[in-house]
């Protein structure tokens, strides 16, 4: 029953990742870690928001509706400090 569900969640992943202008520093299950000069943190927190729905509503666009408040994201100097 879950091989569907995360196999949609890695489609959605990889979606996003396409779009993704910065270093991608890590993956963990959903989460994605970027580095950004700290004078683009509010830049850099937006794209990923946008990339993170521009991948979900390409594979699952029947979804999209749900995705309000969906995106979750932090802005720390480390994975321990936004966690």
């Amino acid at each position: 029953m879950n091989a569907p569900i995360q196999g949609t969640g890695a489609e959605v992943l990889l979606a996003s990742l396409r779009r993704l202008k910065y270093p991608l520093s890590s993956t963990v299950h959903d989460e994605l870690s970027i580095i950004a000069p700290e004078n683009e943190a509010v830049e850099a927190k937006k794209h990923l928001e946008e990339v993170m729905v521009a991948g979900f509503t390409e594979i699952l666009p029947e979804y999209d509706q749900l995705l309000n408040g969906l995106v979750d994201i932090k802005v720390g100097n480390n994975w321990a400090a936004v966690h």
